[in-house]
């Protein structure tokens, strides 16, 4: 249901003041949906260059972002390319072998 949810949106808008990680992004790039996004924390790196990014404590740099999605179609499906692509970055087996080589190399540096 969420996927669908997604795939039919326009484009995620997603702007937290504090994010982790910033899964929505990757679901929305999943999905083929054009991402919206703050420029703090985590979400530029996870973003790439797939997503608009804005101040998100700034009403109006968001609505120019919205605005942008709206009339600009070439921008929006370059945006979703770009996401498809920025997508092959991430994936839980990449994540798990990360975590596990850098474990390993910490046991390895301890000893």
């Amino acid at each position: 249901e969420l996927s669908q949810l997604i795939a039919s949106a326009r484009a995620l808008t997603y702007l937290p003041h504090f994010e982790g990680f910033g899964i929505p992004i990757l679901e929305a790039f999943a999905c083929g949906t054009a991402v919206i996004t703050a420029n703090n924390t985590s979400l530029p790196e996870v973003a790439g260059d797939a997503a608009i990014l804005c101040n998100s404590k700034d009403p109006q740099e968001i609505a120019e972002a919205m605005s942008t999605l709206e009339q600009d179609e070439g921008k929006r499906t370059d945006l979703i390319d770009k996401g498809r692509k920025q997508l092959e970055n991430f994936s839980w087996d990449k994540s798990a072998n990360r975590l596990w080589e850098s474990m390993m190399k910490t046991l390895e540096n301890g000893s």
